[in-house]
């Protein structure tokens, strides 16, 4: 399965599952078939979880990047229980935890969080209740309430247990924090269209609520792109571009012994693509693999490969490349001489003239954007290297910077929304 979203808008961009079904053919195709397992089948997310786990700690302040915790050589007792970890680990700071997946510096961390504080922000990143996409079907997944877990359960939840989520909230939760922070709608439609091709009705991107600051968000940012620089996400690596993301390695629970298995269960990998400038936010699962057992051999290499292309389709150059100069030029020898007559030979050498000069190099200014809808104003700004701000619903009705104001890279735009005022005698 992989599904991919704009973070910026909250728009699904693909939607992908095997096995599938024949649409041609969809009496023949059983109810099992038929399901869209990325919001009707939830399941246990593992590890790529402590990236909601270490957004709520940064939040609280309750540890920062650098921060260490001891791995207790990969085991940790816990309410009469023994966690391991899938490596012996020492001293790791709190980056090198979430880097290399270390359950025993993940609990501890959670330890230190608190199960009421932990719980705010998995609901506040949409857990536990239906995203609302209109797709059929839809689970909530399954998230308990504080006073319902057990001993155990604050820090098996540290780990991806215990709570089970779909693939869309998991990629919408990641692309909050690629947002800024900012948790959108996610949407299928952009736009209803009569039996004319005329826009009826557009679906505008929708903010549901504020989980992070964006400050909490770059942090976060760039300890996940520490994952994928130097840790388990490594095959998740796309040339030019640089990546932010998670691994994760889910067991199943066995139905006969009650435990988990030892068996691959859930293998995934979500992130977002670039990690400075997201365009993409993209899940990677495999249920059950036959061959792989961990997230990082089966899931990270399907991530890079699937968004190297879609980058491509979306024109998303990458980092590593020098920007083209535009070049103004007028080839006159391509034109007959003014003195031929008929029957000349047009083949040898003529005289002509060829002017080639650079573009001047001008600053970036501020692109007028009141009146445009969001999405026009986001099309609009997205060649500027720019921070978006966004307040109200509707159409663009202030903006700041001014047009004509002079842009550097890394400016805030505030972009204030609000619904027209219909003229008398205007149509609906």
């Amino acid at each position: 399965m992989a599904v991919l979203t704009d973070p910026r808008t909250g728009e699904i961009l693909a939607l992908a599952i095997r096995p599938t079904f024949n649409p041609n053919s969809f009496a023949a195709a059983t109810d099992d078939e038929r399901r869209n397992r990325a919001v009707t089948d939830p399941f246990e997310p593992g590890s790529t979880f402590k990236v909601i786990l270490a957004a709520a700690a940064l939040e609280e302040g309750v540890a920062r990047p650098t921060d260490r915790f001891y791995g207790e050589n990969g085991v940790i007792k816990v309410a009469n229980a023994t966690i391991h970890d899938w490596k012996k680990y020492g001293w790791l700071t709190f980056t090198e935890v979430l880097q290399n997946s270390s359950n025993v510096g993940a609990i501890k961390i959670g330890l230190a969080l608190g199960k009421e504080r932990y719980y705010k922000y998995i609901a506040g990143f949409g857990f536990g209740a239906p995203a609302g996409v209109g797709l059929g079907g839809e689970s909530r997944g399954q998230l308990r309430p504080p006073s319902k877990w057990s001993g155990l359960s604050l820090a098996t939840m540290s780990i991806g247990q215990e709570i089970s989520v779909t693939a869309l909230q998991m990629v919408n939760a990641f692309a909050a924090i690629a947002n800024d922070g900012r948790l959108m709608q996610p949407t299928i439609v952009r736009a209803v269209l009569d039996s004319q091709g005329r826009t009826v009705r557009t679906i505008e991107p929708r903010v549901v609520r504020q989980v992070i600051t964006p400050d909490t968000a770059h942090v976060l940012t760039r300890m996940m792109t520490a994952v994928v620089r130097e840790g388990t996400g490594h095959n998740a690596a796309i040339p030019g571009y640089e990546v932010a993301g998670k691994t994760g390695t889910a067991q199943k629970l066995d139905p006969a012994t009650r435990r988990y298995s030892r068996a691959p269960g859930v293998l995934s990998f979500v992130g977002f693509v670039p990690a400075d400038d997201p365009r993409l936010a993209m899940l990677v699962m495999l249920d059950e693999p036959k061959n792989e057992k961990w997230g990082s051999e089966a899931a990270a290499p399907i991530f890079a490969a699937i968004g190297r292309e879609a980058l491509r389709y979306l024109n998303v150059p990458p980092r590593d490349t020098s920007p083209v100069p535009l070049e103004r030029g007028e080839l006159i020898a391509d034109l007959p001489p003014a003195n031929a007559r008929p029957g000349d030979s047009l083949d040898a050498p003529r005289m002509g003239t060829w002017s080639l000069e650079l573009a001047e190099d001008t600053s970036a200014v501020m692109p007028r954007v009141e009146r445009l809808s969001l999405r026009q104003a986001m099309e609009t700004l997205a060649p500027f290297d720019v921070r978006l701000e966004v307040s109200g619903r509707g159409l663009v009705q202030g903006q700041s910077p001014s047009p004509g104001a002079p842009l550097t890279p890394g400016t805030v735009c505030r972009l204030t929304l609000a619904s027209p005022i219909a003229r008398p005698g205007a149509s609906p």
